[in-house]
């Protein structure tokens, strides 16, 4: 088969379509986890992906949370720890250093009644320009006619998301009971805003992919019901993803945590064709997931991080189990199920990727 561009091969693997070779994305190393490796091999400066030969993916940038962003303000410090409310309105508690490598500790929230719904509607004004990068039009023909890589647009966060980080899980869920109209009036805004931000993108670039994110589940189960999400949520986010199929854009990305057992179903209904990235800790299992929905779903991710910390052996059984099968049935980007911890070794996540690449040229050959 002819050699194909990384931007070919990306849509061709998550569309069930012939590959030269299946897409290898990026993973995202986890700040101590880049340190850890800078110090076991990796060249300082230099991005694990490119180093390993990875495929590479092009995002048109529009800033999609608050803007301009409520102050920031510190409450309380120590020497490990700052206790603040962040540019979204949010009190939390976050380390001062790596302050991405663990989840914060949430204690308020910025919307607790209408009022406050109103004072967030002027941090999501559509038409201010500092939302598009300063080099928009500039890369509009680069990226239409010129770029070897797949293209997307992020959208950010779905509807439930965030409501979800507006108001709190607890704050979001006693509005629905208690005061529904106002969660479908919020979900009205969202979506006129939605629309608004992201048509010039939509209309103007040729996307490969749209991405959003929907973390609706923890370990063991949903964090709110089906039938919530069918009320509220589910036809504003497929009347975003039918303008989204109306742009002609193949690939429809939901990244969703926690277990998807009863979501993966539902958000396919909504019109995402992928989904990712498919935690094992919380009960997903890839092999499962292809038998549940064959071709009407392609799967991104899906291999479990502690693997990697489990030593060459375990790797290599656990990428055999899964890779080559789904690569060769196609509907799948191999990836690690989250950002990768610092208890993963250089040596181990090389080892991993060069396994991967082996296999992606001709994965046919170990199916057994």
């Amino acid at each position: 088969m002819k050699a194909m561009t990384p931007r070919e091969r990306f849509v061709a693997s998550l569309t069930f379509q012939p590959v030269d070779r299946c897409f290898v994305k990026s993973d995202s190393p986890m700040p101590r986890t880049r340190k850890r490796w800078e110090k076991e091999g990796l060249p300082e400066g230099v991005e694990p992906s490119v180093h390993l030969g990875m495929d590479a993916r092009e995002y048109v940038k529009v800033y999609m949370e608050c803007y301009p962003g409520f102050e920031e303000r510190v409450i309380s410090e120590d020497s490990e720890y700052v206790v603040k409310t962040n540019s979204e309105g949010i009190v939390l508690k976050q380390p001062k250093e790596d302050a991405l490598s663990v989840m914060p500790q949430f204690f308020d929230w910025p919307v607790k009644g209408r009022k406050d719904f109103e004072r967030m509607k002027e941090q999501f004004l559509p038409s201010i320009s500092g939302r598009y990068s300063a080099d928009y039009d500039q890369k509009l023909d680069y990226w239409n006619n010129l770029c070897t890589n797949p293209v997307g647009y992020e959208f950010r966060g779905g509807f439930f998301h965030r409501l979800h980080m507006w108001m709190g899980l607890e704050g979001l869920c006693f509005a629905m009971f208690e005061d529904p109209d106002w969660v479908h009036e919020m979900v009205a805004f969202l979506e006129d805003w939605m629309f608004k931000v992201s048509e010039k993108v939509l209309s103007e670039v040729k996307l490969d992919f749209v991405y959003m994110c929907d973390d609706i589940a923890y370990k063991t189960a949903s964090l709110i019901s089906p039938a919530h999400f069918r009320e509220f949520f589910f036809d504003a986010e497929r009347r975003i993803i039918d303008r989204v199929r109306r742009a002609g854009i193949p690939v429809i990305i939901m990244d969703t945590d926690g277990n998807i057992d009863e979501f993966a179903a539902i958000y396919g209904e909504v019109g995402f064709n992928v989904t990712t990235p498919i935690e094992v800790a919380a009960g997903n299992d890839l092999i499962k997931l292809r038998k549940r929905f064959g071709r009407n779903l392609a799967l991104q991710g899906g291999f479990d991080k502690r693997v990697l910390a489990a030593g060459r052996k375990a790797i290599h059984t656990e990428v055999m189990r899964l890779y080559p099968r789904l690569m060769a049935e196609g509907g799948f980007i191999p990836g690690i199920d989250h950002q990768v911890p610092e208890d993963v070794s250089w040596d181990s996540y090389r080892y991993y990727v060069e396994l991967t690449h082996q296999i992606s040229e001709n994965p046919g050959r170990y199916v057994k």
